[in-house]
């Protein structure tokens, strides 16, 4: 009977022990299905939606593109997806700072916006931690 109870308490440590990082972090989260994006909407100056030129969504910490000149899904024009969740993995969790830059289709100027995003392996959404709503062209 020792020698089971020994044998048992041995293969039960070897259990634990071998549980280390390997093991999936992020098995325990719960997600829903919703599909997260951020955006942001351009403006003239008189306030008005303005469809820009040359929209870029530039992760600094990677320098990788994520939308270049691609219009948000919104049924107002203006607006520009900054990052969404299909960018998820490219963020850290911390948050990088994604620069989103255009240029007004009349004068040629250039605008840019800074935003914070999180994100990571094992987020279920991105999460915008900072930046601004819209942007305005002078």
């Amino acid at each position: 009977m020792k020698k089971v109870q020994l044998f048992a308490t041995f293969v039960l440590l070897l259990f634990t022990a071998c549980q280390t990082d390997t093991v999936k972090v992020c098995e325990d989260r719960v997600c829903t299905e919703e599909f997260r994006s951020i955006s942001v909407r351009f403006l003239d100056n008189k306030g008005e939606s303005l469809i820009v030129k040359d929209y870029q969504s530039l992760n600094k910490r990677t320098g990788k593109v994520l939308h270049a000149g691609k219009p948000a899904d919104y049924p107002a024009t203006g607006y520009y997806t900054v990052v969404s969740d299909g960018d998820l993995r490219e963020l850290s969790e911390k948050g990088d700072v994604i620069v989103v830059s255009a240029r007004h289709p009349e004068n040629n100027s250039l605008k840019e916006g800074q935003f914070v995003v999180a994100g990571g392996k094992c987020a279920c959404h991105i999460s915008k931690i900072s930046g601004p709503e819209q942007i305005s062209f002078d």
